[in-house]
């Protein structure tokens, strides 16, 4: 019951074809919200250590031009792009310095979308969206994804 409660996906408001019956917030309740939000955010006078917002931008930039031109080549050249939905199984390999990633993503039930579980080295991994730290410790790791 444990691990179907925790992988057990809520289902989107945006799925659902039923009218939108909830209230609207007043100005008052617009107001008393931002002001939780607020309270619940932490400050502090030192910098974030963390990257850029304008490098991870920069990065996401290249890498959709990136599958934006290979997609268009790919096109062009008249070859077929295969919706995920259409592959029961996948296997890679990445090498990350010195460090291996085998990565196994299933796909039993032809979804194309929404990862089921995920684990690394046969521990769940349990955060969504799904992220990945990867470490160049000279070790093979195996990464596991199901969609669903």
């Amino acid at each position: 019951m444990f691990l179907h409660n925790l992988f057990a996906r809520a289902q989107s408001p945006w799925d659902s074809q039923a009218p939108i019956r909830e209230e609207l917030f007043s100005v008052e309740r617009l107001e008393e919200h931002a002001r939780s939000l607020a309270t619940a955010q932490a400050v502090t006078p030192l910098p974030n250590k963390g990257r850029s917002l304008a490098g991870q931008l920069a990065e996401n930039e290249a890498a959709l031009l990136d599958a934006y031109r290979t997609m268009t080549a790919v096109i062009d050249e008249g070859r077929v792009i295969t919706p995920v939905a259409d592959w029961p199984c996948f296997e890679l390999s990445l090498r990350h310095g010195s460090a291996q990633y085998e990565i196994t993503v299933e796909n039993p039930n032809s979804v194309g979308r929404g990862v089921a579980f995920a684990t690394l080295d046969e521990s769940i991994l349990a955060d969504r969206p799904l992220r990945l730290r990867l470490v160049d410790d000279g070790a093979t790791h195996r990464l596991r994804v199901r969609l669903g």
